[in-house]
């Protein structure tokens, strides 16, 4: 009876520590559990991590994108001004030469110039002068032009821009104000007669003085745009013309001649200043004095060589 007494708590012990050993499908399920959830938590951690990361990413490439359109705006837009760096004032006569006399007469066929009258400006042209006179640094500049046909008194007052012209056509409207390339345009009469509007400014740091003249209806309706500069040392005014026809909105664009659309109209002047002139015949007058001088003293030379001559001739008499 003690040995079976014994020997059942032997295996009750044993059967015990088998247990102890042996996990139950219930510790089992419990451990699967744990993993499970063990391997989702870290799989969250890594998809938050990843989340941050991406989001930091998005954030960075957003920054390159925006940092260098608001620290660096563009520059490539010409900027303008209403003082000027230069003085225009002076007395200018045009000068006229087979080149020019060429690009007027497409100048004036451009413009739709019949033959007669091309004849007859081309006659007339080189009796073209000009009076520029510039005051409160640029901001106001006095034009007359002469020539034949009488004068041209006008006074073209540098106006702010009110606008960016890169928003804007070339000529617009901007709260109900006309403007040309932002600038606002004033009213003026032409020589003619005509009520038009002007606008004018200084581009390329106040060196060349940019001028429009709109609403014109000569020449079949069109826009005047004039750049004036110095050059040679400012002895030679320059102006670069360019005759932009009307658009006809009930074509849908330039106006046509003969079944074909309008071409602007480009012509240079070039003006020499009159103090210039001076200089350029003293110059020549000096030039000329010299030959004179030097053929003078090859004319005394060659007298004295001939009297000396004639004195030996008269020795061996």
């Amino acid at each position: 009876m003690k040995s079976i007494l014994t020997k059942g708590k032997d295996d009750t012990t044993t059967s015990a520590s088998d247990d102890e050993k042996t996990p139950t499908p219930e510790d089992v399920a419990i451990t699967e559990v744990e993993n499970i959830a063990l391997v989702e938590e870290d799989e969250e951690k890594s998809d938050v991590v990843a989340e941050a990361e991406q989001k930091e990413e998005v954030e960075n490439s957003v920054a390159d994108v925006v940092k260098p359109t608001v620290a660096f705006p563009s520059t490539s837009r010409q900027r303008s001004s209403t003082t000027s760096t230069v003085d225009l004032t002076g007395n200018w006569t045009l000068l006229t030469d087979e080149s020019f006399t060429s690009q007027y007469e497409n100048y004036l066929r451009q413009l739709g110039q019949p033959m007669l009258v091309r004849t007859v400006a081309q006659t007339v042209i080189g009796s073209t002068k000009e009076e520029t006179i510039q005051t409160d640094q640029g901001k106001m500049l006095y034009i007359r032009g002469m020539n034949v046909r009488g004068s041209w008194e006008r006074t073209l007052q540098a106006s702010e821009q009110i606008v960016d012209d890169d928003k804007l056509s070339s000529i617009s409207t901007y709260h109900g104000h006309p403007v040309v390339q932002g600038h606002e345009l004033k009213p003026m009469t032409t020589a003619d007669g005509e009520s038009v509007s002007v606008a004018s400014w200084w581009e390329e740091e106040g060196t060349v003085h940019h001028s429009w003249v709109v609403g014109g209806t000569r020449y079949g309706g069109g826009d005047f745009e004039n750049k004036r500069y110095l050059s040679d040392n400012g002895n030679i005014l320059v102006c670069e013309s360019t005759f932009h026809p009307r658009e006809d909105s009930k074509s849908g664009g330039e106006e046509k001649t003969n079944g074909q659309a309008r071409e602007k109209a480009c012509v240079t002047w070039r003006f020499l200043r009159e103090g210039a002139i001076v200089s350029v015949f003293f110059f020549l007058h000096l030039c000329l004095c010299l030959v004179h001088i030097v053929h003078l003293t090859y004319l005394i030379s060659y007298l004295i060589v001939v009297w000396r001559f004639s004195a030996r001739i008269s020795q061996h008499l």
